[in-house]
C-alpha cells in the first residue's frame, strides 16, 4: 500500500458502490471526502437518499486502527441519537458494518464565507446551537464553515459530530471537571458562530458590532496555538501526497 493510501481511512479501498439499508438497495451518488479518519459519500435510489460515513478501518503503516474507527462511529452515533428531534440535526438512520454510520441526507450546500445569508438563517443557527448546548453537548468543530449546511429550505443544519463533546450524566457528566470543560467549549462554539455571522452579515453590521461578535475566548487562543503547527504539517503532507 502506497503512502497516499495509508493516509486514507479505507486504505486502498473505496466506499462501496452500493449498500443495503432497511431492505433498500442504495447506490453511491457522490463521494464527499476520503481523509485520514473518515470516508463520506451520498447514496440513494429513486425514493430516498442518505449519507454513509465510514470511520478509520484500514491499518496506518501497520498499526491496526479499526478498533478506533469503531469507537468513533459508535460515539458519533450516540451524539446524533442524543440530539434527535432538534431541527437542524440530521436523523440517524443506523450503523454500517464495524466502523460506519448512516444518517439523513440534507439537500443543500455548505456555508461559504462569501455568501450572505439573511437574518432568519442566523437566528435559526443560534437557536440550533443553543438547543444542542441545553442538551449538554459542545459541538467543538464549528470553526469550519463547511460543517454548516444551508438547506434548500433556507434553514441551517450541522453535520459531522465526531469531535463533539458529549458525556452522559451517568458517566461523569455531572462532575465539575466535565461541566467546566463543556462550558468552555460551548463558549468557543458561540465565538465561532459569531465569527461566521460577522463575516456573512458584514454589510449589515456596524464596526462596533463586528468587534464585539469576534471577542475571542481564552480556550480558542490556546486551541489556535496548539493546532496551527498540526494544520501546517497536514497541508504540507497532503500537498506532497
Amino acid at each position: 500500500m502506497g503512502v497516499q493510501d495509508q493516509l486514507k481511512a479505507l486504505g486502498g479501498d473505496n466506499l462501496p458502490e452500493r449498500i443495503e439499508l432497511n431492505g433498500h438497495r442504495l447506490h453511491l451518488r457522490e463521494v464527499y471526502k476520503h481523509t485520514l479518519l473518515a470516508a463520506v459519500g451520498r447514496y440513494g435510489n429513486s425514493t430516498r437518499e442518505v449519507v454513509l460515513k465510514v470511520h478509520r478501518a484500514a491499518p496506518l503503516f501497520g498499526l491496526p486502527l479499526a478498533w478506533l474507527g469503531g469507537l468513533m462511529a459508535r460515539y458519533e452515533a450516540a451524539v446524533l441519537r442524543h440530539l434527535q428531534g432538534i431541527r437542524g440535526v440530521p436523523a440517524l438512520e443506523g450503523m454500517y458494518g464495524r466502523t460506519g454510520l448512516v444518517h439523513e441526507y440534507i439537500p443543500g450546500g455548505p456555508l461559504r464565507s462569501s455568501r450572505e445569508v439573511d437574518a432568519k438563517f442566523c437566528r435559526e443557527l443560534f437557536w440550533l446551537l443553543r438547543r444542542m448546548h441545553q442538551r449538554g453537548v459542545a459541538y467543538v468543530d464549528l470553526e469550519k464553515p463547511e460543517n454548516i449546511l444551508v438547506g434548500e429550505d433556507g434553514l441551517p443544519y450541522l453535520i459531522d459530530f465526531q469531535v463533539a463533546l458529549y458525556v452522559p450524566e451517568r458517566f461523569l457528566g455531572k462532575t465539575f471537571p466535565v461541566r467546566w470543560l463543556r462550558r468552555q467549549l460551548q463558549k468557543a462554539d458561540i465565538y465561532h458562530l459569531r465569527k461566521h455571522v460577522s463575516r456573512l452579515r458584514r454589510s449589515k453590521l456596524t464596526t462596533g458590532q463586528r468587534k464585539r461578535l469576534r471577542q475571542k475566548p481564552w480556550l480558542v487562543n490556546v486551541g489556535t496555538t496548539v493546532s496551527t503547527p498540526f494544520k501546517k504539517f497536514r497541508r504540507w503532507l497532503w500537498g506532497r501526497t
